[in-house]
Formats: C-alpha cells, sequence, structure tokens
C-alpha cells in the first residue's frame, strides 16, 4: 500500500511541477493530497485565471474618443478659423490654387 501512495505522490508532483507559472504556485498552495484532486484543482484554478473579464474601461475610452472626434470640428478650420470644416477642406485653399493658377499662365 506504502508503494501506491508513493507512486501517486511523485505522479502528483510531477504534474505541478509541469504546470506554468501561476498556475503552479496556485495548485502547490492547495496542498492536493491525491493526483486526481491535484488535476481537479488546477482545472477549475485555470478556468478562473483564463476567463475573460469585462472591459468597462475601454467603452468609456471607446466614448470618449468618439466625443473627442466630434468636438474635433467645433475648434474651427486651422487655416481660415471658421466652424464647420478642417484646413484640408478649406474653401480658403480653392481660392489659393486658382491664384497660383493664373500666376502660372
Amino acid at each position: 500500500m506504502v508503494a501506491k501512495e508513493v507512486l501517486e505522490y511523485m505522479a502528483t508532483l510531477v504534474f505541478v511541477q509541469g504546470l506554468k507559472g501561476s498556475l503552479q504556485i496556485l495548485v502547490r498552495a492547495n496542498n492536493y493530497t491525491t493526483f486526481h484532486e491535484g488535476c481537479q484543482g488546477a482545472l477549475e484554478l485555470e478556468k478562473t485565471i483564463t476567463d475573460p473579464k469585462p472591459r468597462a474601461t475601454t467603452i468609456g475610452w471607446n466614448r470618449a474618443s468618439i466625443n473627442n472626434h466630434k468636438n474635433r470640428f467645433s475648434t474651427g478650420c486651422f487655416k481660415c478659423g471658421q466652424a464647420g470644416h478642417i484646413s484640408k477642406d478649406c474653401p480658403a485653399n480653392a481660392a489659393d490654387r486658382r491664384s497660383v493658377h493664373a500666376i502660372e499662365v
């Protein structure tokens, strides 16, 4: 009977040593007495470690990003200072292009 207990202990030890990182630490801390308990405990602990957590902070970040995008146009154009468009779409650019074209001709 002692040989079976030693074999079970050795199998449990080898199993736990094969686990990675924090999972190994958690399984060791629980001091499972049998190989079966160690396997079951490792599976349950692994689930709790790898379960996806809700990402409430990213939702808030996305909302802030959307609000910043909306507010971007309220400050106005950097070229002419008027609201409603950005400098790359500024009507003053078209006037500049016409005057350059007139000089070239």
